[in-house]
């Protein structure tokens, strides 16, 4: 998939995870009354939309990769980090609310729609973290993390300003899904800034798709590998891997079974530069800047 494509999928998952929130915070707070606390159900209704933009986006590499176990167990590992940042981030929200009120009484709505904007940057960072978590990736969470807190704060900060302008349901399904689709944008769109370049298949079934180099270690091959490539012949599991050391990009033979060429000279182990043709197996691919 291009990385525009890339871009564009992980925006629109990132939505789709505020507008499937929706319902279920439409319900808490029709029944704000049964909570035993306002804690509770201030809680509750800050867990909701972290939990499901974050199942959705810890899903994106596998939708986008088309690997399904990869995108079950990304959403699963989105469903808690999200559930724990709601928690986190609710919880926050109102602690630094009770004391700024305390230290600057008589504006309340200022002051509480900083707390809150504040509560869904901490989401958003639980939110971002899922992908990284999933993958080992310390680079990727903590470009995760940006990217989320980043797209957290902006789109939390509408969402409370878009609720306490309208009384309707509405505004809050707006903001909500503008929440999503910022986290979602500015998540993908970090891990471009920072990623090393990217990997464009020259050949076969996946030509023109674009794999992008965003983690120290990364493995090309057959079965749930980073980067697969089950539609190819002699690309065994683990075959290819890349590691990123200082801004080198280094392609080794795991296997040296000489089935790894860069530039069509068998190599078990190379550095790489911007414009090089690695082939493994039937597959080519060339090495491109973002």
């Amino acid at each position: 998939m291009k990385i525009i494509g890339k871009n564009t999928i992980t925006g629109l998952l990132g939505l789709a995870g505020g507008l499937a929130s929706w319902p279920f915070l439409e319900l808490v707070l029709w029944k704000q009354g049964a909570f035993p606390s306002y804690l509770l159900f201030f809680l509750t209704a800050t867990v909701i939309p972290g939990l499901f933009i974050a199942m959705f986006l810890g899903a994106s590499e596998g939708v986008i990769g088309r690997n399904w176990s990869r995108a079950v167990k990304g959403a699963l590992i989105g469903l808690v980090s999200g559930t724990i940042g709601g928690l986190v981030g609710g919880l926050s929200g109102q602690i630094l609310l009770s004391r700024i009120l305390v230290w600057f009484p008589g504006r309340g709505d200022v002051l509480e729609t900083a707390a809150r904007t504040l509560a869904w940057a901490l989401v958003g960072i639980f939110i971002g973290l899922s992908d990284g978590i999933r993958s080992v990736s310390l680079r990727k969470i903590g470009v995760g993390a940006l990217g989320g807190m980043v797209g957290g704060s902006l789109g939390g900060f509408l969402l409370e300003m878009l609720s306490r302008s309208f009384a309707s349901s509405i505004p809050r399904l707006a903001g909500l899904v503008l929440m999503g689709l910022m986290i979602g944008v500015f998540y993908s769109l970090l891990d471009r800034k920072y990623s090393f370049g990217v990997l464009r298949v020259l050949n076969g079934s996946q030509a023109g798709k674009k794999y992008r180099i965003n983690q120290k270690k990364m493995d090309l091959g057959s079965g749930n590998r980073t980067i697969i490539f089950n539609d190819y012949e002699g690309v065994d599991d683990k075959e290819i891997e890349l590691r990123v050391d200082r801004g080198q990009i280094t392609v080794i033979d795991d296997k040296m079974n000489s089935k790894l060429f860069v530039n069509d000279k068998a190599t078990i182990k190379t550095t790489l530069k911007y414009g090089d043709v690695i082939k493994a197996g039937t597959v080519k691919m060339l090495l491109e800047a973002e």
